[in-house]
């Protein structure tokens, strides 16, 4: 946790560093003045068989790694704070809900107590509330295909029945209706482009993290929905003008749900170390290298002997229950 903690402050400070070295550089505005010529300058012979009057690759190749390295260094930060978030969690649950909410931190019997009862959110939230949000996504393709192929036949296009059915995913041509329908047919396939991390994500992360993972599904599935109606309004550009600030929160969820699943995973690596002390809950049995964590058994099957009548001689019970 402590190495979570000090990883999420040195990003944030190279972050600052990155931002005030990109605001030292910035171009001088030009003085104004009456411009000198009216057309465009005449280039020299050695100029055009440089490209004309574009900057040599040699000017242009700084600008665009600058750009590139923050935009690295802004990921790298962000990836720094969601580890101190994830840290923080922890901290909230051992000081604030395991005195006065313990049932919710509490190891659940599910998988022999490897997770807590919490986990059963994101199972909620993250799969099931999820699933009908994409199955509320997969209805605005279907009535946007019968209502744009309606709206083409009434503007004398003859070829609306093929243009709009099955099964075409997308509508051809560049008319008005076959934009918006194309639009439509985005604002769920978008979706499932990313949808499979998203749970696959959320499934191994919320092991360990499982407050912080049912929180982002919760932004995911409204942020989605907001996202969709502004893509429905027929211009691709509302997808986030037009969904009231949630759009970009589409984003945010992702790198955070793989972000959690990289501290289960990082929790399953340490789990199998060796053991440092005798306090170690670890056998030192070791196969292909790691050593396995003691851990109870998923099922307990009642012995044979113990379900059979008592009527049957002690001999017949002990072979049986062989």
């Amino acid at each position: 946790m402590l190495m979570k903690i000090a990883a999420g402050i040195l990003l944030l400070a190279v972050q600052l560093a990155s931002v005030k070295a990109l605001a030292t550089t910035r171009v001088a505005p030009l003085s104004a003045g009456p411009c000198p010529t009216v057309g465009p300058a005449p280039l020299s012979p050695l100029r055009a068989l440089r490209g004309g009057g574009k900057p040599p690759p040699s000017q242009a190749a700084p600008a665009k790694a600058s750009s590139g390295l923050a935009m690295l260094l802004r990921i790298a930060s962000m990836l720094g704070m969601y580890g101190l978030v994830c840290a923080g969690e922890h901290v909230l649950s051992a000081r604030l809900l395991a005195p006065y909410l313990p049932a919710l931190v509490a190891p659940s019997r599910l998988l022999g107590g490897a997770v807590s009862a919490s986990y059963g959110l994101v199972i909620l939230v993250n799969v099931v509330a999820s699933s009908f949000m994409m199955m509320y996504l997969s209805f605005i393709p279907g009535g946007a295909r019968r209502k744009f192929m309606e709206a083409a036949k009434k503007k004398g296009d003859r070829d609306a029945e093929a243009r709009f059915s099955l099964p075409k995913l997308y509508a051809e041509g560049f008319s008005q209706e076959a934009k918006e329908f194309n639009c439509h047919q985005r604002a769920h396939q978008q979706a499932l482009e990313t949808y499979a991390n998203f749970v696959v994500c959320s499934v191994i992360g919320g092991v360990r993290q499982p407050l912080l993972t049912t929180a982002a599904g919760i932004l995911y599935i409204i942020a989605r929905v907001k996202w969709a109606k502004g893509y429905c309004t027929g211009d691709p550009d509302n997808r986030y003008k037009a969904s009231g600030g949630w759009g970009k929160h589409i984003w945010y969820p992702l790198l955070l749900c793989a972000v959690v699943c990289l501290s289960a995973s990082l929790l399953l690596y340490h789990e199998n170390t060796p053991p440092q002390n005798a306090h170690e809950r670890c056998t030192l049995t070791e196969r292909k290298g790691a050593y396995l964590p003691l851990s109870p058994p998923l099922f307990s099957p009642p012995s044979l002997s113990s379900s059979l009548p008592p009527s049957l001689s002690p001999s017949l019970s002990r072979a049986l229950s062989l």
